[in-house]
């Protein structure tokens, strides 16, 4: 176990809601490493990571097991394969992923079509919300920086 910070002493866990609406496949990954490093950081110092990510918007792609017969059917995402590698890991890890059932109905893509990493959920947002109550943290991913 590395040594905790101090501003972490007396920190028993670390609870997080992380919010991805982008669409933009690169900077989607790049955000996944950064959940993955404060996972392993917060686990490293002997704080248990309760992360939960909402999936909605654009970004609702990258759950999909294949975007043939969808909204994004005409985009290529090159690095599909290392965003659901990414997902895994860390639903593995314990991870919360859901993904808004009305972002899956906006991009035609069906629940099946789902990967098993990701589960569909019809309040996805009002689940962030309560747990934003229970005193998590809401971490915004929306936007690549300028």
């Amino acid at each position: 176990m590395g040594t905790r910070p101090s501003d972490f002493e007396g920190m028993d866990e670390a609870n997080a809601v992380w919010d991805f609406i982008m669409g933009e496949g690169l900077f989607f990954h790049d955000r996944l490493q950064l959940v993955q490093d404060s996972f392993n950081a917060f686990k490293g110092w002997g704080i248990k990571p309760n992360f939960y990510i909402i999936i909605r918007g654009r970004a609702t792609k990258f759950v999909a097991k294949s975007l043939s017969n969808t909204a994004f059917a005409d985009e290529d995402i090159s690095n599909l394969s290392d965003i659901h590698s990414a997902l895994a890991a860390l639903s593995d890890a314990g991870v919360r992923i859901g993904v808004c059932k009305d972002a899956l109905a906006n991009g035609s893509i069906s629940e099946d079509n789902v990967a098993p990493f990701a589960t569909p959920e019809g309040h996805a947002v009002e689940v962030g919300i309560a747990l934003q109550n229970k005193g998590y943290a809401y971490m915004r991913i929306d936007a690549k920086p300028g």
